[in-house]
């Protein structure tokens, strides 16, 4: 029989594989992610594509003649030292964007995919990739959630009632040493790291369960989610060739496709077995009494030995809400730019950028009213760790009365929240720890 070995439990808690394959990381080891410094002028240009992608219908507009020059005079006009000091922007720096953006409309009409700010890493900032089904879908699947009585609203520690908590993976984090796992093996993690909490990734997999207690009947199941990312792959992977004859019909699967370049530098030879990540939804209530709020704190996404390789967002409900962005920060790490959030745009990036949410307030200062955010982290597809496909559940009230403790298990709402609270408190001081590194650097400035 084979044991189970995965970080913290058979292996140690910051374990990284040997062959370099794993995703990079703004915090991994000196030479993990490593990025140059930008020119003023290359700077503008980004900033320059990322405004102008957000107009509607860009992607066809790119292609006037009369809207293109209209762009581009535009930004020959626009004071660029107010935006970046010794910024500035040429004829030749426009007429670059302009083709640069018309390769990227191509790109974008095709897969629904607008990468911004792209020189060593990208953020992606599809506006029309979640169908209106969909996006609907998850609007009333989350009321269940959303409609509890007051009393028992889980407000973020800090936030002044600001930022509703409906998933949150820090309330029942994993506790490394006082964890009961389904496996033969056993392994003591506290030597290798100071850590013992950390959140828990879900993992894809197929289970059917009779006496699940609540369920959507919206719910959008992974069976839909496998046949959605089927049409998309059909999609995106066209068969170029004469059309067959009946009796000669050509059958492949995403396995079949050959890796080349990044992507057989990165994903192991056998593949991801599964995707695991970690789920977040939090809702930001603003109020006439209260309408405004100071934006999020610096950050990347997770600890090391959580091994968070990529976020993607989802901004699937804003009303009456100023324009935000997700900023990055200034100082000895140069700030590449910023990405304006709105309502049904997803956003996707490596966890080699340090961001934070800018600050925004209400539209109209009368009226209280909401910003509504899904995120989910992304797991390194070559680091596997441990999951629910490994823990049962930890909360008391989901365990039925016959089963009883088992040690330290299951534990109740007020052990949650002071788990939470020390894992924050660890996170900030890591946080803390990271920034004074990071910006103690003087050359291969890393990206923001």
């Amino acid at each position: 029989m084979d044991f189970i070995k995965l970080p913290g439990f058979g292996l140690p808690v910051d374990y990284m594989p040997g062959d370099n394959r794993h995703f990079p990381l703004l915090l991994g080891t000196g030479s993990d992610f490593e990025a140059n410094t930008l020119t003023n002028l290359e700077l503008c240009m980004l900033r320059f594509i990322e405004e102008i992608t957000n107009k509607s219908d860009w992607w066809i507009k790119v292609h006037d003649p009369t809207i293109a020059s209209q762009w581009k005079t535009e930004a020959l006009e626009y004071d660029w030292g107010q935006y970046l000091r010794y910024g500035d922007f040429t004829t030749a720096m426009a007429d670059a964007c302009i083709e640069e953006m018309k390769l990227k409309a191509s790109l974008y009409q095709q897969a629904n995919l607008l990468p911004v700010y792209d020189y060593t890493a990208a953020i992606v900032k599809p506006d029309h990739l979640i169908p209106d089904d969909l996006w609907q879908t998850l609007k009333h699947g989350v009321k269940v959630l959303e409609d509890v009585p007051a009393a028992v609203k889980e407000w973020h520690p800090g936030s002044d009632r600001k930022v509703l908590n409906l998933v949150h993976p820090s309330m029942y984090p994993l506790r490394f040493l006082n964890k009961t796992d389904q496996s033969d093996s056993e392994y003591e993690t506290e030597e290798y790291d100071s850590s013992k909490d950390r959140d828990m990734p879900d993992s894809e997999s197929e289970d059917e369960d009779d006496n699940e207690q609540e369920r959507d009947p919206n719910h959008v199941s992974e069976k839909e989610v496998k046949c959605r990312d089927l049409r998309w792959f059909y999609k995106t992977h066209p068969v170029v060739a004469p059309e067959p004859s009946p009796e000669s019909k050509l059958k492949f699967c995403a396995e079949d496709i050959k890796l080349m370049g990044f992507f057989h530098n990165i994903l192991p030879e056998t593949g991801p077995q599964r995707l695991q990540v970690i789920v977040k939804i939090a809702n930001i209530h603003l109020t006439p009494e209260d309408p405004n709020y100071p934006g999020g704190s610096w950050h990347t996404e997770g600890q090391i030995n959580e091994h968070i390789c990529s976020t993607a967002l989802f901004y699937y409900d804003n009303e009456n809400i100023t324009d935000s962005y997700i900023d990055s920060e200034p100082c000895t790490i140069q700030s590449v730019g910023s990405v304006l959030t709105r309502e049904k745009r997803a956003l996707f990036f490596p966890n080699v950028f340090q961001h934070h949410v800018n600050s925004f307030k209400l539209a109209d200062p009368t009226k209280p009213r909401h910003r509504k955010i899904l995120a989910l982290f992304l797991m390194d597809p070559a680091i596997p760790v441990i999951s629910t496909a490994n823990v049962p559940p930890q909360r008391q009230d989901w365990w039925p009365e016959e089963l009883g403790p088992i040690g330290d298990l299951p534990f109740d709402e007020r052990i949650a929240k002071e788990f939470r609270r020390d894992l924050m408190e660890e996170r900030s001081a890591n946080e803390w720890q990271a920034y004074d590194k990071i910006k103690r650097a003087e050359w291969n400035f890393c990206e923001h």
